[in-house]
């Protein structure tokens, strides 16, 4: 798996979706590639504060988190 096809592949991952086989080729890539580590741990933890949090984020830190994963997603993109 490259970097795209995580992307492509990031909400099933992330809801624990992808076959077995798609899961463990995101684990491989994700052991070895910084940049994809960076961006499923940025929206699992973005995906944690909504969850337990009852109210929605303040319209300052929403769009700070968005654009921080935007900028880090941006050069992934192929």
């Amino acid at each position: 798996m490259n970097c795209s096809e995580l992307l492509q592949n990031l909400n099933a991952y992330l809801d624990d979706e992808l076959s077995p086989s798609l899961k463990g080729a995101a684990q491989t890539h994700l052991s070895a590639c910084r940049s994809c580590s960076v961006v499923v741990n940025t929206c699992h933890s973005t995906i944690q504060v909504y969850r337990h949090q009852y109210h929605q984020l303040p319209a300052f830190l929403h769009r700070k988190v968005m654009d921080n994963v935007n900028r880090r997603t941006r050069p992934l993109v192929r």
